[in-house]
């Protein structure tokens, strides 16, 4: 509160929509190629330069561009490999920024075209095993051991589908494959030591 009193806050400037502020143009910045072109006036030259460039023999002039020709080539080809590539990374469209191509359409079992992208027929077949499963939950209400397993297939398809297109697996490196398949591993071996051991010996 004391500070407030001491530095109180301005209220903004006001803006005069018969007025408006003109919008800020962006600057290209120049290349050091551009720079390194530039020439600078003997008018504005410091003292001790002028007097260096007007006693430079002609031959020496000659041989100085030569050496910095020379010098200015890696640069001139760092600096083009650096533009090449911000040109070829800078995003154009939305999709783009994705980090992998999305096609319109999807192959399904390499028989059949749909219009979609995989992303859309990922949904498409997570909503109709759910509806499956739904159904399969309707008609054995009791929880018969076969309607249980299928629906831990079902489950496990869906999961599948999840992790490999919606969390990328597919495409990112294989070293994610750990990340999961260290606690199935560990959650199995668990699970076979549980049906092993009475439920009394532990």
């Amino acid at each position: 509160m004391a500070d407030e009193e001491k530095f109180p806050q301005e209220a903004p400037t006001p803006i005069d929509p018969e007025n408006p502020p003109e919008p800020i143009e962006e600057m290209q910045a120049k290349t050091i190629r551009e720079i390194r072109a530039e020439t600078v006036a003997p008018k504005d030259l410091p003292e001790g330069a002028r007097e260096l460039r007007e006693a430079e023999e002609p031959e020496a002039v000659a041989r100085r561009r030569e050496i910095e020709q020379a010098l200015d080539q890696p640069i001139n080809a760092i600096e083009d490999a650096v533009n090449r590539l911000d040109r070829d990374t800078t995003p154009r469209a939305p999709r783009d920024v994705l980090a992998h191509p999305v096609p319109d359409t999807t192959n399904i079992l390499g028989r059949w075209t749909v219009p979609l992208s995989i992303y859309d027929v990922v949904y498409i077949s997570l909503a109709i095993f759910t509806l499956i499963e739904l159904l399969i939950g309707e008609l054995f209400p009791g929880g018969e051991w076969l309607a249980v397993i299928v629906l831990l297939a079902i489950a496990a398809v869906k999961a599948f589908h999840v992790v490999w297109y919606y969390m990328h697996l597919a495409y990112d490196s294989r070293i994610f494959w750990l990340t999961l398949a260290i606690p199935f591993l560990i959650g199995g071996l668990g699970l076979i030591f549980l049906m092993i051991v009475p439920p009394f010996g532990y």
